[in-house]
């Protein structure tokens, strides 16, 4: 749900479930610079920058919230952030991101496309590597989560510092609405 409030500056707030303290992002925006908040708390972003497609995210069975959004500038095209709240009530880091990944046959955002590999590397049904993607950097929740699933943390991908988890049962590691992005994790 999206509200509107009219004051000295626009306010946009989103309206997100979560099952934390603070349960709404704020986006204010006052002659051309926008601040973000935990409603309530206090600003951890301001930009020159168009913001957009801001989310929180809270993550299940804990107190960290994990606001994401993109900002628009001169440059072109979207560039990610993120912040962390651990305590759900203050954020506690905000990282400029990318989700390209960067490996030897190109470099990807594997929500946009997967490049084509060579066949002799090609995998079959029996494979049990997966690359998971992350919203953030690796969290304790996020690799708690995992191997409650059933997986283990294998290496990381050191171009884009995205860890690599093998699932000892077999099946996918699926966190849902925990951190990650995409479907296979």
């Amino acid at each position: 749900m999206f509200t509107y409030l009219a004051s000295r500056s626009l306010v946009l707030t989103l309206l997100l479930s979560a099952h934390a303290v603070a349960s709404e992002v704020c986006v204010a925006v006052d002659g051309g610079r926008t601040e973000l908040s935990l409603c309530g708390g206090k600003v951890f972003r301001t930009t020159d920058a168009e913001v957009t497609d801001t989310r929180l995210v809270s993550v299940p069975d804990s107190t960290v919230l994990l606001v994401l959004w993109n900002e628009h500038s001169a440059a072109p095209g979207a560039v990610p952030y993120y912040a962390i709240s651990v305590d759900g009530e203050e954020i506690a880091l905000v990282r400029r991101t990318s989700y390209e990944l960067k490996l030897k046959y190109g470099r990807f955002d594997p929500l946009q496309e997967t490049p084509a590999v060579d066949q002799r590397l090609a995998v079959d049904a029996s494979n049990q590597l997966y690359i998971v993607q992350f919203v953030t950097q690796p969290l304790g929740v996020f690799r708690r989560a995992i191997a409650n699933l059933g997986g283990f943390a294998e290496g990381r991908l050191a171009s884009s510092g995205k860890p690599e988890y093998n699932s000892r049962s077999g099946r996918r590691a699926r966190l849902g609405k925990r951190g990650c992005r995409g479907e296979v994790c």
